[in-house]
């Protein structure tokens, strides 16, 4: 029972008995030699979110990892314990600074200099590097801030040349939205989606630049399984923008979505596979891109057995 004024949030020890072993993988069955982005960059970066409280992106990153096609049953089953725990931890508003493991994940961000006896936040002591003066007193958008400069939302590498660096896209409400600008390359995008999920992808130029050969808005959508297989394509459904449209997932698990200018193609194998992109594309926008119908990713089931 809170007292009247008591502030509902809650400051604990949140006490992670699986947060070694998911950030570690210490009994998962992950190789910590390898470093592509559904291991290490997915632990780091669910670490990253834990430690700042940032329980949303971790319920994606969880998520995330318990679409891997090769983690056990078992392993399976601890991160979808350790997500509930998450989602606990979201509704309960909890804050907690004093996670095993954090301060020394942390620390690679500051300098090693001497530090005040009270724990400074990570937002606060960027922006103090940055020379960049605290002016977001409130505590949201400081761990807003801190989670776009700790590279949460920086695109990470991938186990596919041909799809990487990607976007990892928050999903916690079945849809996601961001902005991004592309010319003469790709831009890709991954989300994780649940069997039978139907997914609408949608393009909307919001500026036009001088392009390579063409000043218009020509976008051109790709959707990929996690295996770099197309599943769906399309160019100029309105006009010259492009949209997908009730896509449907055979399979749990991550997708990519690679948006391109005119002329910018996938080279796919005999089966479908990408293996590659030809031409430069001759547009140049900016643009927002909407992804729907994805199950939410604190609600995903297990991935059928045949993909364990």
């Amino acid at each position: 029972m809170h007292r009247k004024g008591e502030s509902m949030t809650q400051t604990r020890s949140i006490g992670l008995g699986l947060l070694t072993l998911v950030l570690t993988g210490v009994g998962l069955g992950w190789s910590p030699a390898r470093a592509a982005l559904p291991r290490t960059t997915l632990q780091w970066q669910l670490q990253t979110a834990v430690c700042l409280n940032d329980w949303a992106t971790a319920i994606d990153r969880t998520s995330a990892l318990m679409a891997l096609p090769d983690i056990s049953a078992q392993r399976r089953q601890d991160l979808v314990n350790f997500r509930r725990d998450l989602q606990r931890y979201q509704q309960e508003n909890r804050i907690d600074q004093d996670i095993p493991g954090c301060k020394a994940h942390l620390a690679q961000y500051l300098d090693p200099v001497p530090t005040p006896g009270i724990p400074l936040q990570l937002d606060r002591v960027l922006a103090r590097q940055a020379g960049i003066p605290d002016l977001t007193p409130d505590p949201l958008a400081r761990q807003i801030n801190a989670t776009y400069r700790a590279g949460l939302l920086e695109p990470q590498p991938t186990d596919l040349p041909e799809l990487s660096p990607a976007l990892l896209l928050g999903t916690s409400h079945g849809a996601a939205v961001t902005a991004g600008a592309v010319s003469a390359g790709v831009e890709v995008f991954t989300v994780v989606g649940s069997e039978g999920d139907r997914v609408t992808v949608a393009i909307t130029v919001t500026r036009i630049l001088p392009g390579l050969r063409y000043s218009d808005d020509n976008s051109q959508l790709y959707f990929f399984d996690r295996q770099g297989y197309l599943i769906a394509s399309n160019d100029n459904v309105n006009g010259l923008q492009s949209r997908l449209s009730d896509v449907p997932l055979p399979n749990s698990g991550l997708y990519y979505v690679a948006v391109t200018t005119y002329g910018n193609d996938p080279t796919l194998s005999p089966d479908g596979q990408l293996i590659g992109w030809s031409g430069e594309g001759g547009s140049f926008i900016e643009y927002t891109l909407t992804i729907t119908g994805l199950t939410p990713s604190g609600q995903l089931a297990l991935p059928s057995a045949a993909h364990r």
